[in-house]
């Protein structure tokens, strides 16, 4: 795929698509791209999956309309077969270049003891100034089945962000969720929901970090309603200042589950508000639920140590800060992990 040629995208929207993760020489098992209210690209390049525009796949597939609602507009339909697990990882991008208004839905079934990495992007063009992403997503993981969820966002100072996801995880299912966002933001509220059966496993993971007049609320609220289900909820947070509110809620609805919430936070700012709410509740005596949470400054010796390297003071809260962001995140691959920590490299923290 040329980015610049089939696109028509200026230099500034190649450089910030690459950003995003959104990259032409990947080894990738497929792509979605949509771009404001169209499907751009949709190829598919491993058997055994069924990669389709919403609206065809509504045309299709008449099961389809029993997860969508009459009012999801555009996205895409991701269908895992029975026991197909795809190697590389399958790439989608949501691209806002003209309109200031995007609302999608997308759509991902995962059948018996499939698995499948998605790496997930959104971001806008250079063009658009003000703007408002509402991106719906429901995720069905049947037995033994696995999703790893990749998002990476980039938007912008005046852009608003509404993510609503649904998450269904079967007998022995897994599902591992990371949500990067690194930029500028007017203000992102998101609050995943998900559901897991017997055995069943999920890590929902953020990144994150906060600009002076943005407002981001990240949560999580998992309900353990089979036995031995477990549900992790982890978050890292850099505030530059604005509002930062960390949230995790687990619901122990069975027997032997388990859960673990976890906020650590570096307050960089006097200007800045960060609110940490852990809730754990449970309607069982054999349950295991914990949370921590943590929030403070960069350590004085740390940065007086790499100035003494001859490094500036800049770059050495820079190096801090990005050491801080990275998350070991269990049951992702290598590449993935990678794809991450691309991400808080390149990005430019700070002021």
């Amino acid at each position: 795929m040329d980015l610049g040629g089939e696109m028509n995208l200026d230099k500034n929207d190649i450089e910030r698509l690459k950003e995003v993760g959104v990259d032409e020489d990947l080894q990738k098992a497929g792509e979605f791209i949509q771009i404001d209210h169209s499907p751009f690209s949709c190829n598919i390049l491993q058997e055994g999956v069924i990669l389709l525009p919403l609206s065809e796949a509504i045309k299709k597939y008449k099961w389809v309309k029993d997860y969508v609602n009459e009012d999801d507009v555009e996205g895409y339909f991701l269908w895992v077969k029975k026991g197909v697990k795809v190697k590389k990882p399958f790439q989608t991008c949501a691209f806002m270049k003209e309109e200031n208004v995007q609302n999608i839905f997308n759509l991902i079934i995962l059948e018996e003891e499939s698995e499948i990495n998605l790496l997930s992007s959104c971001t806008i063009s250079s063009f658009v100034d003000s703007a408002l992403h509402i991106g719906k997503s429901k995720y069905v993981i049947k037995k033994n089945a696995k999703l790893t969820y990749t998002m990476i966002h980039m938007w912008g100072e005046n852009v608003e962000v509404y993510p609503k996801t649904f998450v269904e995880v079967e007998e022995g299912g897994e599902f591992v969720s990371t949500y990067v966002n690194l930029y500028k933001v007017k203000r992102i509220i998101s609050n995943p929901i998900c559901k897991l059966q017997q055995n069943a496993k999920a890590s929902f993971n953020s990144i994150i970090v906060s600009y002076p007049s943005s407002y981001i609320e990240m949560g999580g609220e998992v309900y353990l309603e089979g036995e031995n289900s477990r549900a992790d909820i982890v978050s890292r947070n850099v505030i530059y200042g604005g509002e930062n509110i960390a949230k995790g809620r687990i619901i122990a609805k069975n027997k032997e589950v388990s859960g673990h919430i976890e906020c650590e936070s570096l307050l960089l700012s006097n200007e800045a508000h960060m609110v940490t709410i852990p809730i754990l509740e449970s309607f069982n005596k054999d349950v295991r639920l914990t949370h921590e949470a943590a929030v403070g400054k960069i350590a004085k010796e740390e940065i007086e140590y790499l100035m003494s390297k001859g490094i500036d003071e800049d770059s050495a809260i820079s190096l801090i800060v990005k050491g801080f962001l990275k998350l070991e995140i269990e049951g992702i691959s290598e590449d993935l992990k990678e794809k991450i920590q691309n991400a808080i490299n390149l990005s430019k923290l700070g002021f």
